[in-house]
């Protein structure tokens, strides 16, 4: 509710309409966790209430924004963990954590409200569950999934659907492999993962075929930058002069560029950047058809240093610089922009013993049968479930 802001006021009467159906459904909230800065960052690191790490190594990022929540999870904290997701927001964190995120059609999860500051028809920021297995996930967004006033897209579900469908594993028809979008290639540590798990995956007789711009019609080029000129705008919407120059010495530099290109953003680049979203948007209708999904890597690197373990060496920071992190999650951001709903399960560790996650993604509002598959898929790879930070009390038996 501050986004770490050390100026907010936090005794301000903010309740998303997320928090109230949670209430109002019997769900006990345990508290708030962390985000970056205005939940803008790589690290999940704010000046009000300071650094996530990573619960598998104390060094390393939990990534953002929902990492507070992703490192809670993966401790033993807490048994779910609600996210919110434009960039990767949920899906990063999940990832880096070892832990399972699943980013929503938009208008699933209803939200808004009072206070928020949320816009009435983005679409490109939405609200999901996070827990440590796929059934999990799927009664969590039973409980999260409703309509709200505050949200012209929000729709309801019928009660039970998401749960019952995460614990029935059915395979899609066929699942298309993306191992590198937009020109960028994951890190080789990232690749061996995923590699192995298709390998797991088709050993399993899952169909599975590589990613043909030409055969499928879908074809990613320029999507990074489209979605980072439609972040501009969402930014341009929610700030302005007065209000980078109050934030400013809190910013991280790429932060700061970021905004700064914000107040810049000019109207023919938007359009031309909702333009390239809405062929996105037709092209996956297409080819997530007859059961097909697609998979990715979640991340295209396995959890880096955080900034206080590295600070980075003070530089200028380019318009290229900046743009940057769109282009390095162009696995999460294209997605994004094709409003289809993704869920990322854990595929396996590098040789350093640290999460990689897969991303599968599912047709429009189709939800229930992606948790279906990515049941089968947990099941197929059937990695064990085990926690960084043992939470048991001293003398009890084993697991």
């Amino acid at each position: 509710t501050t986004l770490g802001d050390p100026e907010v006021d936090s005794a301000a009467p903010i309740s998303d309409a997320v928090a109230l159906r949670l209430q109002d459904r019997g769900g006990v909230i345990l508290g708030k966790t962390n985000v970056p800065y205005l939940g803008l960052g790589e690290d999940t690191d704010n000046p009000r209430f300071g650094l996530t790490v990573n619960p598998w190594d104390a060094s390393r990022s939990t990534a953002g924004s929902s990492g507070g929540a992703a490192a809670a999870l993966a401790a033993g904290m807490g048994w779910l963990a609600h996210g919110s997701d434009l960039g990767g927001s949920i899906r990063g964190p999940a990832s880096h954590c070892g832990v399972v995120g699943l980013r929503p059609s938009p208008g699933r999860v209803g939200h808004g409200g009072p206070g928020t500051r949320r816009m009435p028809l983005d679409l490109l920021n939405v609200d999901g569950p996070m827990a440590r297995d796929v059934g999990d996930v799927g009664l969590f967004l039973d409980a999260l999934a409703g309509f709200t006033p505050h949200d012209p897209c929000a729709t309801d579900a019928a009660p039970g659907v998401f749960a019952a469908a995460a614990l029935t594993p059915r395979l899609p028809a066929e699942i298309i492999a993306l191992p590198e979008m937009d020109g960028v290639r994951p890190a080789p540590e990232v690749r061996a993962v995923i590699s192995a798990a298709l390998e797991q995956l088709s050993g399993a007789g899952v169909a599975i075929r590589e990613h043909d711009p030409a055969r499928d019609g879908l074809d990613f080029a320029g999507v990074a930058d489209a979605a980072y000129t439609l972040r501009l705008g969402a930014m341009r919407a929610r700030s302005s002069p007065e209000h980078l120059a109050r934030i400013a010495p809190f910013l991280p530099e790429i932060a700061r560029r970021t905004y700064e290109d914000a107040e810049r953003l000019e109207l023919d680049a938007y359009l031309a950047a909702g333009e390239r979203q809405q062929g996105l948007i037709r092209a996956m209708g297409a080819v997530l058809s007859s059961g097909r999904m697609l998979l990715t890597p979640a991340v295209s690197h396995a959890p880096k240093r955080h900034r206080r373990a590295d600070p980075p060496p003070p530089q200028p920071v380019s318009p290229e610089t900046a743009s940057h992190w769109a282009r390095e999650a162009v696995f999460a951001y294209a997605i994004t922009l094709s409003l289809c709903p993704a869920i990322v399960l854990p595929a396996g560790r590098t040789p350093q013993g640290l999460p990689v996650g897969v991303q599968l993604v599912g047709p429009p509002r189709g939800e229930a049968a992606l948790l279906s598959a990515a049941k089968a898929v947990e099941e197929i790879l059937a990695l064990p479930q085990v926690l960084p930070i043992d939470p048991r009390p001293a003398g009890a038996g084993p697991l």
